[in-house]
């Protein structure tokens, strides 16, 4: 569901569209985007996105451990 989400979330979707594709409650995504932002130390849809694109866009060498293990490993 988080990847749905992050996809959603990349198109520009806003929470009431996302709930309405995912078929579910606009509350249940505002839980899913907090449950995110506190996995990547983020406090803004901006700032999780930013944090996601690095982390699948940069070189290996160039992204920290920890951020890749963040941003990846821990989004189900």
């Amino acid at each position: 569901r988080e990847q749905t989400l992050i996809i959603y979330l990349m198109q520009g979707l806003t929470n009431k569209e996302i709930a309405n594709w995912m078929e579910v409650s606009e509350h249940t995504i505002k839980a899913h985007l907090k449950h995110l932002m506190k996995k990547t130390h983020t406090t803004t849809r901006t700032g999780l996105l930013t944090k996601i694109i690095f982390a699948a866009a940069a070189p290996p060498s160039a992204v920290p451990i920890r951020a890749l293990h963040m941003a990846s490993s821990e989004i189900d």
